[in-house]
């Protein structure tokens, strides 16, 4: 797996734990980087930079003193940053949209949420050094192009996950994701991803029939592991309304609808 082009690369890992410094260096190692250097803490990692930048920056979001995105904002802000271009990777325990847009807002060009692999890492490099976004400056952001960005507005809650269509009568047959919002103000909040089927329960219309989560939430006060199952009856007909937008397209090419399965 090793990629010649990583060779002379300069790369600073920053994180305040040792482990995880030995554990992405050997994974480096395995992709051909030899040009590595670490830091356990943003402020040596901040005046290593100023005698002289690394060509890329892997750094970790939470540690003990000042977090890695204060490190981002000095590198992107700072009078005296000497590369406010600099290729900067995010790592974080945490998959949160809302963590993932607080990162990207701050400058970062790529995210990597734990546990690592060298598949996924090789896939952030290559991207960072191949593929690179164009900066751009406004009024309040400076960094690498964003992508699409989805205002949240408080007190909703949004689906992000997997839609399966009936190619017949184009309705919702199961889904597989999980919740987003902002629904308090520095509330702790947090949704297990589930998965949900339907079944032609009237003849005519899918209807919620079976939903199973087996998730682990992490909360500020610790992790939380989360398993439930749900079975629907008594059902009414209701009405609401649906937007669907398009994204990736799953091609699905199993004949049979999914059926809600038996619990064990």
């Amino acid at each position: 797996m090793d990629h010649t082009y990583l060779q002379k690369v300069r790369i600073m890992v920053v994180d305040d734990q040792s482990f995880s410094r030995v554990l992405l260096r050997r994974l480096l190692g395995v992709l051909g980087c030899r040009r590595i250097t670490e830091c356990k803490n943003v402020e040596l990692a901040w005046n290593a930079i100023l005698l002289g930048p690394p060509d890329l920056l892997i750094v970790d979001w939470e540690m003990a003193e000042n977090d890695g995105l204060e490190l981002v904002r000095r590198i992107r802000h700072e009078d005296n940053s000497p590369e406010k271009y600099m290729p900067i990777i995010m790592l974080t325990a945490h998959s949160e949209v809302l963590r993932i847009v607080e990162a990207r807002d701050a400058g970062i060009n790529e995210f990597i949420i734990k546990p690592l692999s060298a598949e996924t890492l090789f896939q952030r490099l290559d991207s960072v050094i191949e593929h690179p976004r164009p900066f751009i400056r406004t009024s309040d952001y400076f960094g690498p192009d964003r992508r699409r960005q989805k205002k949240m507005i408080k007190g909703e809650r949004y689906f992000v996950g997997q839609i399966w269509v009936d190619q017949r009568d184009l309705q919702i047959v199961k889904t597989d994701g999980k919740a987003e919002g902002v629904l308090r103000k520095k509330g702790d909040q947090q949704f297990p991803q589930f998965e949900t089927y339907r079944d032609q329960v009237d003849g005519k219309y899918w209807f919620p029939v079976y939903t199973r989560a087996d998730d682990t939430l992490h909360f500020k006060s610790g992790d939380q592991k989360i398993r439930m199952i749900i079975k629907y009856e008594d059902y009414k007909q209701f009405k609401s309304d649906v937007d669907i937008k398009f994204g990736g397209i799953i091609d699905d090419t199993a004949t049979e609808q999914p059926k809600a399965p038996e619990p064990k």
